[in-house]
């Protein structure tokens, strides 16, 4: 199923960029295309956004359980130091800093 989505949101970003690189460079170099042509690559533009974002999406779930795994065994081995322990052992202790907080947090 991941191999469908994959292939979805490659296609769907192939579709936006030609046509918005195709749409540009027909305006750099100062062609007029036509009225109709334009409207109709600007809805199949449209259409396949939605598109992205849904394999973006679904892409995406994969990713998160695989990082609540990690942060369920980064809760495990952060145990506080006691307050009398030395502050250069507390500084060297596994207790979560900002920085971890911050990257493991939802």
């Amino acid at each position: 199923m991941d191999k469908t989505y994959r292939l979805l949101w490659t296609v769907s970003l192939l579709i936006i960029s030609c046509i918005t690189i195709g749409i540009t460079a027909c305006n750099l170099i100062s062609i007029d295309l036509p009225d109709i042509a334009t409207r109709i690559l600007g809805i199949i533009d449209l259409l396949a956004i939605p598109v992205l974002i849904f394999a973006s999406v679904k892409l995406r779930e994969p990713l998160k359980t695989q990082f609540e795994r990690k942060r369920a065994i980064h809760a495990v081995y952060c145990v506080k130091p006691p307050n009398r322990a030395p502050a250069r052992l507390r500084r060297l202790s596994l207790y979560p800093t900002q920085l971890s907080h911050f990257l493991f947090s939802k």
